[in-house]
């Protein structure tokens, strides 16, 4: 459906993009995941003609679109401010592009009602923005987007506006609707959460390229760098020595003069990064039967529905653990700590700057 090839992007003091190349296929809903200023926005804008790329090409079905202005490529955006006309009610705004088009007034009526069963506004068509839900109008602006049947649709950080339930509520709608229209979505968001829960696939993008790309349980389960560790989901990054290795992703680490088991590809020698997701530690005041590290619970704090704690290992090195009890350990208790080894897996010990 699109395959960018090193795109870069440079505004005059430096590159923005670095030479990203990535292709979404046709009905996949990709997300581009980053820190502010990572340049995923910056991308979009070149996929949507609104930048023009300081080098590289953009294809689209088979066609070179680099040069090609906005209007004339099959790609259209919704902005995170949604950008609906104010003086137009639901159904004019949604038929403008229509209109635009020299579509029949019959045809344009029917397309609009189609389109207002599929965000689920049957009724609203008389309605003003000024008098729809942040929600609401979100969804009028994927309408309008849509009904145009471009062969992708681009969105960038579209539920940013709204408060957490509604967001959350809208995620599943926006898969839904991706769906049943079956339209490729690029997605740009810095919502770890959004991008999990509605992806095919996640790039994770650090300074103008691409960290890693992947499905979701990929970057979760088997980041690559310690930045990807770091950004997705709620990590313990430890530092460590390799001692031994199986050579078939079986490690042996040193962690403050304690041996951890681990999994990944390194070196005997190497130092890296040992990850270990806050939700897979366990702690408590009984040895388990095989790994676990002598600590010391020095708080816990009651987090909705959930325990956060905080262990002290020996060494200094300090671990935050999210469950339901501690499992009998109390503050200011020497305690046992463990976790799955072949859920925790190593990244290059690098700067996560």
């Amino acid at each position: 459906m699109l395959t960018l090839s090193d795109i870069r992007k440079d505004f005059g003091d430096g590159d923005v993009l670095r030479g990203i190349s990535l292709t979404v296929e046709p009905g996949e809903f990709l997300t581009l995941l980053g820190p502010s200023g990572c340049g995923k926005t910056t991308l979009l804008r070149v996929i949507a003609g609104l930048e023009s790329p300081t080098s590289g090409q953009v294809t689209l079905e088979g066609k070179d679109i680099t040069a090609l202005p906005p209007e004339k490529r099959s790609v259209n955006t919704v902005f995170q401010n949604y950008a609906l006309f104010p003086h137009m009610n639901v159904q004019r705004n949604i038929a403008y592009g229509l209109k635009l088009r020299g579509v029949k007034r019959a045809d344009v009526r029917a397309l609009v009602e189609q389109m207002l069963r599929l965000v689920r506004l049957e009724g609203y068509e008389r309605r003003m923005p000024s008098q729809l839900s942040g929600g609401q109008r979100q969804r009028v602006a994927i309408a309008r987007a849509v009904v145009l049947k471009p062969a992708l649709l681009l969105l960038d950080e579209p539920l940013g506006a709204l408060d957490l339930q509604l967001r959350r509520a809208m995620q599943v709608e926006l898969k839904r609707i991706q769906k049943d229209l079956g339209v490729a979505f690029v997605y740009v968001t810095h919502d770890q959460e959004e991008a999990i829960n509605m992806s095919d696939r996640i790039a994770v993008i650090r300074a103008g390229q691409i960290e890693q790309l992947g499905t979701p349980e990929e970057i979760y389960e088997r980041p690559l760098t310690r930045f990807a560790a770091q950004f997705i989901g709620q990590t313990n990054l430890i530092p460590a020595e390799v001692i031994g290795s199986s050579g078939y992703g079986e490690l042996t680490l040193r962690v403050s003069g304690v041996t951890v088991p681990a999994c990944g590809r390194a070196n005997a020698g190497d130092m890296v990064t040992l990850c270990v997701r806050m939700e897979r530690v366990r702690c408590g005041s009984v040895r388990p039967d095989g790994f676990a590290l002598r600590a010391r619970l020095t708080e816990t704090r009651y987090a909705g529905g959930f325990l956060r704690s905080t262990m002290e290992l020996e060494g200094g090195i300090s671990l935050e653990a999210i469950g339901q009890d501690s499992l009998g350990a109390r503050t200011g208790d020497e305690c046992f700590v463990w976790w799955d080894p072949a859920l925790a897996p190593v990244v290059p010990a690098e700067d996560a700057a």
